[in-house]
């Protein structure tokens, strides 16, 4: 059970308020916790609109508030809820650009009808959102709504860490949302969550806390050296900082297993764009191949059947197994913890509160996990990792993937590493936020008791 420690009911009070917050802290501290309730307590609320910067961020919430909820929540990217698509090109003007958007017909219509609908915006991950970008966001639903309140008067709710995952960048130079106009304007008020709940061990949350900050001690690589594992176990999860060195390892382990290959196709139908939406986003492979021992990562939430909707979770996304047998309609896994899963096709939707058609992509939620990405785990709480974070080049990347693991038993390091990337303006950033939130929170006045969460996944 999860009780909602002071920081966090501050927070909500905050958002209570009707303030713009910008919802942060360390990974593991629970900022998924409070978006969470804040969304639970507006069920039903057509002018809330949750939203992620990423595709698998939002399909990822969807689906974690889908098995807590026992219903389909809507999610999107921040994208597609603006309608802005890939956005203004670097040299066009923010005027041109939405002149273009109003003469996209039925689209336009939609996304006029969504912002002025719109009276709470959750941006999820937001460390990912280029400033540009949640500039022009702001510039769209000014014109959109006429008004000239920031966002047009929306209820912002910025939830992320900035020391975690950066906006892509191709020259090394980051375009930090904090650091544009829009967030100025919109005087985000900031709620900072303290409380390490991930890690219970106060050794690894030091030693998290200077990778967050970018100065390793002397200690502390003392204590990451003695991690490191010269023969590690073969099933270990690996962590890897690029795509190629994950197919390449979960290919390797699995032409290593003699025994009949398994291949499953997924299925598919509905508006080619939205299928093509959720084969891009969505970590589950379309085709998926697998062999009896071969060890897999559930890619989603599944609810207990003997339970009911909303009622617990039969696996979480992210636990790992090994495949134990296909029998033709469902894969049955051993998972780490002992239990016997049988899974079954699961369906993902495009937009699963439409009343219209909608694209789908149907495949048995798993995929090879003899390697990931680190970007792929963000997100995922895990009881044992290798981690190789000698190529991590991005602000962020090396505490992302030591922060997934549950404690420093199941940390093992690949190798040592050279440095800690991390952005020198994010981390004033948060300093200035910490040293502002301080205690103050204890004076905050809520009459909310604390809300006690069912799920235990990834808090």
């Amino acid at each position: 059970m999860i009780t909602l420690d002071k920081d966090q009911l501050a927070a909500m009070a905050r958002i209570n308020e009707g303030k713009n917050v910008f919802l942060t802290g360390a990974a593991g501290t629970g900022k998924s916790s409070v978006t969470v309730e804040m969304i639970r307590r507006r069920l039903g609320e057509r002018s809330l609109k949750v939203c992620a910067t990423t595709g698998v961020a939002a399909l990822n919430l969807r689906d974690k508030l889908a098995a807590l909820f026992g219903q389909d929540v809507e999610t999107s990217t921040i994208y597609r809820w603006s309608g802005i698509g890939i956005g203004p090109r670097p040299e066009q003007s923010f005027g041109d650009y939405y002149e273009w958007m109003s003469k996209r017909g039925y689209a336009w219509a939609g996304t006029c009808s969504r912002i002025r609908g719109t009276k709470m915006l959750v941006i999820d991950e937001i460390s990912m959102l280029p400033g540009r970008t949640l500039d022009f966001i702001d510039y769209v639903c000014r014109c959109v709504r006429g008004n000239d309140l920031p966002f047009g008067g929306i209820q912002v709710v910025a939830v992320g860490d900035f020391l975690q995952l950066p906006p892509v960048s191709k020259t090394g130079t980051y375009d930090w949302a904090f650091q544009s106009a829009a967030w100025e304007l919109a005087d985000f008020c900031a709620a900072s969550l303290r409380t390490v709940h991930r890690q219970a061990d106060g050794e690894f949350v030091g030693l998290l806390n200077m990778f967050r900050e970018g100065h390793v001690t002397r200690d502390g690589a003392a204590l990451l050296k003695s991690r490191v594992a010269m023969f590690p176990d073969k099933d270990l999860l690996r962590l890897l900082t690029h795509n190629a060195q994950v197919d390449k390892w979960n290919g390797y382990q699995l032409n290593c297993i003699e025994k009949p290959e398994i291949v499953l196709t997924a299925d598919g139908d509905g508006p080619t764009d939205e299928v093509a939406w959720l084969q891009k986003n969505l970590v589950t492979p379309t085709v998926l191949r697998i062999k009896d021992g071969a060890r897999v990562m559930i890619t989603a939430n599944l609810p207990d059947a003997n339970v009911g909707p909303g009622g617990g979770l039969a696996a979480a996304n992210g636990d790992m197994g090994t495949v134990l047998g296909y029998d033709g309609k469902m894969v049955s896994v051993k998972l780490d913890s002992g239990k016997v899963l049988y899974v079954q096709p699961h369906k993902w939707e495009f937009d699963p509160t439409s009343e219209h058609e909608t694209g789908y992509f149907q495949q048995f939620p798993l995929r090879l996990a003899w390697a990931a990405t680190i970007h792929k785990s963000q997100g995922l709480t895990l009881d044992r990792a290798l981690v190789d974070i000698r190529a991590a080049r991005e602000p962020g990347q090396a505490y992302v993937a030591l922060s997934r693991v549950r404690g420093l038993p199941g940390l093992f390091m690949k190798d040592m590493f050279k440095g800690v990337w991390v952005s020198d303006e994010a981390r004033e950033f948060h300093r200035k936020i910490e040293a502002g939130w301080g205690d103050n929170v204890a004076t905050i006045k809520t009459a909310e008791p604390a809300f006690t969460l069912t799920s235990e996944e990834d808090y």
